[in-house]
């Protein structure tokens, strides 16, 4: 899905940013300081984000100076926010098209909203006339079979109709099957939204990179994931096991070092590589893990366990930088 247009409304410091064009590639905000270019972007975020946690649009983001008039309404007759517009894809049409039919390639647009009362309100128009023709096609009935559904205008209408024969061929019965299997409650507009709701691109929002603590401890980050107490630091870590396919658990039931500790130095080597793509003043820098087993006498939480250390070496000297003082690093997909 490609985003178009966007409208942000009642929020924070933006009574009425009007509707404004996104460009498919690089869009740039431009505006003195205070002029509400990051409060956009926090609110654009909210549609879809990555952490959901940030998802929601709260009274208190509310323009502070009609707060008190909107407080006494809230409940009743929540604002819009956030009105977007986009266009589907040649991947969005063809994943559409293995259920509607060619009715998926005239839809024209999409609108997507959302505000305090944070339901993501779409908008789409279907021709769903064509939809029940291509489908009633799609399964070859002949002209006795359609005889049976004539009238029939709607997903909704062709199930029932389906559904109250007394007698079903093996073609009316496919499908009426079809309808069950993939209409959820035989509704067109519903059916798409959710197939488009899992394309809709995620939406991250940073003021900065995310950085990762020089050690992290696998029994603390164990902790801070049972009790939902991750830190960004963390969650950059997590994004480094899944490159090599691991899960927390797979480190504290490790039988092969060897192995986990090519995985790490192949980690190490893809990381380095990457990280000259945005850095190219001193390629001698190299980024390494690796995995140790913590001592009694070390400080908590690197006292018990295993704990991974992150390092940044600087090959010219020989030096070598713990990455909690001096690295900074951010993934392009987390």
């Amino acid at each position: 899905m490609i985003l178009h247009t966007v409208r942000v409304q009642n929020y924070k410091s933006v009574n009425d940013s009007t509707s404004f064009e996104v460009d498919e590639k690089v869009t740039y905000l431009v505006g003195r300081n205070e002029s509400g270019k990051t409060t956009l972007l926090q609110a654009i975020s909210k549609l879809n984000p990555v952490d959901p946690a940030t998802a929601d649009f709260v009274i208190l983001e509310y323009p502070r100076s009609r707060m008190l008039a909107y407080q006494q309404r809230a409940d009743a007759q929540p604002d819009e926010v956030l009105t977007t517009t986009w266009s589907l894809s040649q991947e969005d049409i063809a994943d559409l098209e293995d259920i509607l039919g060619p009715a998926a390639r005239e839809i024209n647009g999409v609108e997507i909203s959302k505000g305090y009362s944070n339901e993501t309100v779409w908008k789409l128009e279907i021709d769903e006339q064509a939809v029940v023709r291509h489908l009633i096609a799609a399964h070859q009935l002949d002209r006795d079979e359609e005889r049976a559904l004539e009238g029939v205008q709607t997903v909704q209408d062709l199930h029932r109709r389906l559904s109250e024969l007394e007698t079903r061929t093996d073609r009316q019965y496919a499908l009426l099957v079809f309808t069950i299997s993939n209409f959820q409650d035989y509704s067109v507009d519903l059916t798409a939204r959710n197939r488009l709701q899992n394309r809709l691109p995620k939406i991250a929002h940073f003021t900065e990179y995310m950085r990762m603590p020089g050690q992290i401890s696998i029994n603390d980050l164990k902790w801070r994931q049972e009790n939902d107490a991750l830190e960004d630091g963390h969650r950059v870590f997590l994004a480094l096991l899944d490159m090599i396919g691991r899960r927390v658990d797979d480190l504290e039931q490790i039988e092969q070092q060897e192995m986990l500790t090519a995985e790490l130095e192949g980690a190490s080597n893809r990381l380095t590589r990457e990280f000259f793509d945005y850095w190219s003043q001193d390629q001698s820098l190299r980024v390494q893990f690796s995995l140790q087993r913590a001592l009694p006498g070390d400080p908590p939480p690197f006292n018990e366990g295993w704990y991974d250390h992150l390092l940044l070496y600087l090959g010219r000297v020989g030096e070598v930088a713990d990455s909690s003082r001096h690295m900074l690093m951010g993934f392009q997909q987390l």
